[in-house]
């Protein structure tokens, strides 16, 4: 296979990574991508300058980073997290009685009745303390995350107050009004309006919390339209990389291979068990690529180096209940396993981008990606 010689670009990558990210919080594809461009119009539309356009841009894209940060938790409570979530994901719209039917139907779910009682049990007991716990590990770890990827310092600062509210009664640190970051004000209303846009069929919510939950001078440069015509878009891959404020970056062979390895990590957080997996399987990909021919392991363009990269990122699309120590994947298990399409054409829902290939190694599964 040639090698392509065309640097990877930071919001290529990122948008690649915000792919995987929809997938594990249970979100529909393309969410992450939508709400970047959404946000980016609403800051254009305010008149924002070109740097906290670019933070904008970047928080809104990886809004959702930190969600594999308590995946075993959620595991724990709704056996496949990745389905709780996908409603609980409402959860701050949704009213008392139709959040606690949500927590109680996935709490445990596909357990023998007595053990599915003790799990609901433990989920309302939780409950009080959820928000918060939830709150801060996703932003403590979308922060470190965004620290690995070359990205503007502000994107790490905003990352961390995704879940702050406008009057203070947010999470994890509590502050609001102008103690939030504004790119993350941006990423909240865009990411809310989709959400909202999707599942209620509009976004009149929005205006009604301006003030409470969200920045009210944010809330207001939302028109009625504005996410119906971005969901409308059968993919917004190419308008994202197009939008990008400052135009593209490209990511040094260095960059690349930080970036990658923050992908990895960002992918065992799935599991305890996993810590670690990714990087080990890299490191057995390149060392067959030396065996194979260190002259062509050596070369940044080589398929060594190639190899690593690819392997490094894994699926993150995987419900944590999938792996348990000491046991296989079930054959069940397996139409869940799947891969983020890759950076050429990774935009397109038909899947083009790459082809999946799964190996089973042990307790668990490697999942690798083939351009």
């Amino acid at each position: 296979m040639a090698w392509d010689p065309d640097p990877v670009q930071l919001a290529e990558f990122t948008a690649a990574l915000s792919l995987a990210a929809d997938m594990a919080a249970g979100l529909s594809l393309d969410h992450g991508l939508r709400c970047c461009l959404l946000a980016t119009r609403l800051a254009a539309r305010a008149g924002l300058g070109p740097g906290e356009l670019r933070d904008v841009y970047y928080v809104a894209l990886l809004r959702s980073i930190g969600c594999t940060s308590d995946a075993h938790e959620q595991a724990e409570l709704f056996s496949d997290e990745i389905a709780a979530r996908a409603e609980l994901n409402l959860a701050p719209h949704l009213p008392p009685r139709e959040l606690l039917g949500a927590l109680s139907r996935h709490s445990g779910a596909g357990s023998p009745p007595a053990r599915r009682a003790r799990a609901v049990g433990r989920t309302l007991a939780a409950a009080r303390t959820m928000p918060r716990q939830i709150a801060t590990a996703h932003c403590e770890t979308a922060q470190r995350l965004a620290d690995r990827l070359s990205l503007p310092a502000g994107v790490s600062v905003s990352l961390y107050s995704v879940f702050e509210r406008w009057d203070g009664k947010g999470f994890p640190a509590g502050v609001g009004g102008g103690q939030i970051p504004v790119a993350a004000r941006f990423a909240q209303v865009s990411y809310d309006a989709l959400l909202l846009a999707e599942h209620l069929g509009g976004t009149e919510r929005v205006g009604k919390l301006a003030g409470t939950r969200y920045d009210p001078d944010v809330a207001a440069l939302l028109a009625p339209g504005d996410a119906a015509g971005v969901l409308d878009l059968v993919t917004p891959w190419d308008e994202v990389l197009a939008c990008e404020p400052g135009g593209p970056t490209a990511l040094t062979d260095g960059q690349l291979d930080r970036a990658c390895e923050a992908a990895a990590d960002f992918a065992d957080l799935k599991s305890p068990w996993l810590l670690g997996h990714s990087r080990g399987v890299a490191e057995l990909a390149e060392a067959a690529a030396w065996r194979a021919g260190p002259a062509t392991a050596r070369s940044p363009g080589s398929s060594g180096s190639r190899r690593r990269r690819r392997v490094i990122t894994c699926s993150t699309s995987t419900p944590r209940s999938a792996f348990r120590p000491g046991q296989r994947l079930r054959c069940s298990r397996w139409s869940t396993v799947c891969w983020s399409p890759s950076r050429r054409g990774a935009g397109q829902r038909g899947g083009k981008g790459g082809t999946a290939a799964c190996e089973r190694t042990g307790p668990a599964s490697t999942v690798t990606g083939t351009a």
